[in-house]
């Protein structure tokens, strides 16, 4: 069976590692491609401007980086 992809970004204030148990569930039915906003993981540094414009086109980046024909979108959340 071929998966779609599900483009994966989290909320505030968590990222995909600390998600990592619904990522790996989510994939038993997607190709998950998780997606970390800049400042709440080493490998993606804040952001100068901080804004949700800034957020949004930093995400579109990284999606465009992807080049999918197909993709879904997903955020999570940890509740605490």
């Amino acid at each position: 069976m071929i998966k779609e992809n599900l483009v994966f970004v989290h909320s505030f204030p968590t990222n995909s590692r600390a998600l990592k148990g619904l990522i790996d569930y989510l994939n038993s039915y997607f190709n998950v491609i998780p997606i970390d906003l800049p400042g709440f993981v080493k490998e993606a540094p804040a952001l100068q401007t901080i804004s949700l414009k800034s957020y949004s086109d930093y995400v579109d980046r990284k999606v465009l980086e992807l080049d999918l024909e197909r993709f879904y979108m997903g955020r999570g959340k940890l509740w605490f």
